[in-house]
């Protein structure tokens, strides 16, 4: 797998951070009634969003977005996602 991530810190306490990944996964044994192993292929990003100098009640808020491709030589295997979160976190 490849991994490539970008970090940037704003003024105002905003840091936001970028990543692309891409892959393959090779499975071991033969799929369910098929004489075929698995093999995917995957690539996609992630894109987030923090809010440092916006605590509430002590955590730290940022919104989070992901985007995903998973291409497999099983078609009940194939996918796509897109979601989006936000989340909350505290460093202790």
């Amino acid at each position: 797998a490849v991994f490539l991530s970008a970090t940037k810190l704003w003024p105002l306490g905003v840091a936001t951070n970028a990543t692309i990944f891409a892959g393959e996964r090779q499975f071991e044994g033969l799929f369910p009634l098929t004489d075929m192993r698995r093999r995917d292929e995957y690539q996609g990003i992630v894109a987030r969003v923090q809010f440092n100098r916006l605590p509430i009640y002590g955590f730290t808020p940022s919104v989070q977005c992901r985007a995903e491709q998973n291409n497999s030589n099983i078609s009940l295997a194939e996918f796509d996602v897109f979601g989006c979160g936000l989340r909350f976190s505290r460093g202790f």
